[in-house]
């Protein structure tokens, strides 16, 4: 009977790595069994059945463990067939192997696994984005992916292949993702690996994305001009209409505040409101304008702050109602021309949405001279840098940033 661990070289994968598996021998008959680990040929030993030792790393140890582990249970379950006198033979041997490995399969170099345990951490709409990168990526690549076949060429292929996909948009079909979107994709996925790395699952030695760049493009301006603006906030039409317009100007007046975020506010101390960004998680302090305190009385709820919530069942369906949304009738695509997705039409802009007023604020904040630094910190742009311990912003220049902005709206 021979046990003994080799690649083999009959079927390569798809990056031309080939399957490392345990072979069992036994008076001319032989079985493999997978062990879910693949390697080039400079990289494995087919005499020790091993990783080479001279290219340890941790991600090696680990795989050289998971040998030994399936070789010693093998060797477990010839003993204990033997205790029973029972036959020893290629079929028993791998018959108890896979009854005591049913529910025990060792899936920790399996990518899209790991992957998804990564998406459970996360909530929203991130986790929305994220599970969009891993259906692509099982889209383009089915079945079990493992860390070592996420290589650069890997990185490569899948670029390609979003590059080239058909996608459907309204009434035309488009080739390929835009560049930012493949972008968004990659990140993604760099930020898995990234995890998987500090998790000790694969080694630094072995991260695909060194020196590779994510490309970037520039994106056209999503804000409209302060004449649109100001027609926005005066439009008067349905009480659809109506009623997204004035969340308009209450989304505007809070510095372009996330239409989620204003879905789930609920807390207000001294006249500022204090929310985490659903996005990021990042704190937000806001002072209460007049003009704004009277929209809130306005949209006061029952049992809560404000009466979205009490509105609708989910933030989904609110943004459809100040947006405006896409339905299907008997097969055809229909737009109901309601919220601010009416109101643009009305007023000829193009694309006017929540995400519109969070651009322009900005835009108009610049213009004023207000300094980049405050409208960074207003708009909650940046990372977290050491300084940022020991040095509090000074709250009050944004405060009356904001002013400024809404009395320039406003002509006060």
């Amino acid at each position: 009977m021979l046990i003994k661990c080799i690649t083999d070289d009959r079927r390569p994968n798809r990056f031309g790595k080939f399957p490392v598996k345990i072979l069992i021998s036994n008076k001319g008959k032989r079985k493999f069994i997978s062990t879910g680990i693949y390697a080039n040929n400079d990289e494995f030993d087919n005499t020790s059945g091993l990783f080479i030792a001279s290219k340890k790393s941790r991600e090696y140890m680990q795989k050289n463990s998971i040998i030994t582990t399936m070789i010693a249970q093998i060797n477990d379950i010839i003993v204990d067939i033997r205790k029973f006198n029972k036959p020893v033979t290629i079929e028993s041997i791998t018959k108890a192997y896979e009854k005591m490995n049913a529910k025990n399969e060792n899936d920790s170099l399996i990518f899209n696994d790991y992957f998804r345990k990564f998406i459970d951490n996360k909530t929203g709409r991130t986790k929305d984005i994220y599970f969009a990168t891993l259906h692509k990526i099982e889209k383009y690549f089915p079945g079990k992916i493992y860390f070592e076949d996420v290589d650069k060429a890997f990185i490569k292929s899948f670029i390609q292949k979003m590059s080239s996909e058909k996608i459907k948009r309204k009434n035309s079909i488009q080739t390929g993702l835009s560049v930012n979107a493949q972008g968004i994709h990659l990140r993604n996925m760099r930020a898995v690996i990234n995890e998987a790395i500090n998790d000790g699952i694969i080694s630094l030695e072995y991260y695909p994305f060194r020196k590779f760049k994510i490309e970037k493009e520039e994106t056209t301006h999503r804000n409209i001009s302060v004449e649109e603006l100001r027609k926005l906030f005066e439009f008067q039409g349905t009480d659809s209409e109506n009623y997204a317009r004035d969340i308009a100007k209450l989304i505007f007046m809070l510095i372009g505040i996330n239409a989620s975020d204003l879905f789930n506010l609920h807390e207000i101390s001294n006249e500022y409101i204090n929310y985490r960004r659903c996005k990021t998680g990042r704190l937000y302090s806001i002072k209460l304008e007049p003009e704004t305190i009277e929209l809130f009385n306005k949209f006061k709820g029952n049992k809560s702050m404000l009466l979205f919530k009490e509105q609708f069942n989910s933030k989904s369906n609110f943004l459809k109602k100040v947006n405006g949304e896409t339905i299907y009738r008997t097969g055809e695509k229909v737009i109901l021309k309601r919220g601010l997705n009416s109101i643009g039409d009305a007023l000829g802009i193009d694309s006017l949405t929540t995400y519109t007023l969070r651009h322009t604020w900005a835009t108009i904040a610049g213009k004023l001279d207000i300094p980049k630094e405050t409208i960074a910190r207003a708009l909650g742009h940046g990372k977290k840098v050491v300084t940022d311990i020991y040095i509090d912003f000074d709250q009050t220049k944004i405060d009356n940033a904001n002013r400024k902005v809404i009395d320039y709206v406003f002509d006060y």
